[in-house]
């Protein structure tokens, strides 16, 4: 097969394209990354596209793939559908966040404009949907969701977990660095809308309170965020809160291999509403042996297995609060000390089974 790729994320995307090219596929990569041409360039793949809706869409005439495929909304997705529309060439869309009904509102548009925005995007959407040849998910969750808001493709989605960077965590390294490491709790995030903020807000509320209780615990937050305003909004809060030195908030570190490996457990927090689909930070806690609580919202039970390799709970204050002191108070020590089994997330999360997915589904795509 002579595949198209319309990446979202440089490593997600050559992961997978590398593994494609070893059922004999030719797999072209159209990116618009500011990346280094070797962060996404194999097998001569490596063509800068600009995002721009007609621009890009008339290079995409000049190509000539079997299929296309894309996890980038709103203007890839768009492309993609007009070239179908135009060359009946079929294309399969990944979504990975429900924010689908109002891709990149601007928040300084009015009342009637933005109403207007979203309802136009969402026509949009639904006709992108509705040509592709398949619409593919990141989480039964999220399939499920989309599903019962477009009813019309349900008997052409299908949930694939994505592959996570297992070299991130060197596995004779972790349970010796846990057997070590002090009662700290850790927390890591993303900061890129109003509902992940809202799930930010209280895991500051509820490690606060924690703290005051428990005068040898400390707790680190990592919050990755490219929005100053949100920024400032965390770090007010906390100030509010008249935060203790023992929680540290820390913005875009890049060392989350390093935080898990040496937490005594790892606490996730997000709305049922939010715009999370499969929280990678979840998945790379798991991965790293290191216990979870986390509320059960969203796709999170679909990585946690509860009461074996966290705890699930309702998306409550008190109820964190109480979960993480019975954590503290040596309820569950021998799991946290000893390290979770792990089998469960290298099982469900590997670029090996990612590509046979897509590999299945791009063949039938084109017979």
């Amino acid at each position: 097969m002579n595949i198209g790729f319309w990446l979202s994320r440089a490593y997600r995307g050559t992961q997978l394209g590398k593994r494609l090219l070893q059922y004999g596929n030719d797999v072209t990569i159209y990116h618009n990354l500011n990346v280094p041409e070797s962060a996404v360039s194999y097998n001569k793949i490596n063509v800068r596209l600009r995002s721009n809706l007609f621009t890009g869409l008339k290079y995409l005439l000049r190509t000539n793939h079997e299929i296309y495929f894309t996890s980038k909304l709103f203007i890839p997705a768009l492309q993609l559908c007009l070239l179908n529309i135009l060359t009946s060439k079929p294309y399969i869309i990944t979504l990975n966040s429900p924010k689908w009904q109002f891709y990149n509102i601007d928040p300084k548009l009015n009342p009637i404009s933005m109403k207007l925005k979203i309802m136009i995007y969402d026509m949009l959407l639904l006709v992108i949907l509705n040509r592709a040849y398949y619409v593919i998910t990141n989480s039964i969750y999220l399939q499920r969701a989309l599903t019962e808001k477009y009813p019309s493709i349900y008997l052409k989605t299908q949930a694939i977990y994505n592959g996570i960077n297992e070299n991130k965590f060197t596995e004779n390294s972790i349970i010796e660095q846990k057997q070590q490491t002090d009662m700290n709790i850790c927390s890591i995030t993303s900061a890129n809308g109003a509902t992940k903020l809202e799930g930010i807000l209280l895991t500051i509320e509820v490690l606060s309170e924690l703290l005051k209780a428990n005068k040898d615990v400390s707790a680190t937050l990592l919050v990755k965020s490219s929005s100053s305003l949100i920024m400032e909004i965390i770090s007010d809060h906390y100030k509010e809160g008249k935060g203790d030195d023992r929680l540290q908030i820390l913005f875009n570190n890049s060392s989350v291999e390093e935080f898990l490996n040496k937490s005594f457990l790892f606490l996730y927090v997000t709305p049922p509403h939010s715009s999370d689909s499969m929280p990678r930070a979840v998945i790379e806690a798991q991965y790293s042996k290191t216990f979870t609580v986390a509320t059960s919202t969203v796709g999170i039970p679909e990585i946690i297995e509860n009461n074996l390799t966290g705890l699930l709970c309702k998306y409550d204050k008190d109820t964190l609060i109480r979960i993480l002191q019975d954590c503290v108070d040596g309820q569950y020590s021998n799991t946290i000390i000893k390290g979770i089994d792990n089998q469960h997330i290298q099982n469900r999360f590997n670029w090996d089974s990612m590509a046979y997915s897509y590999n299945k589904i791009f063949k039938a795509a084109i017979m």
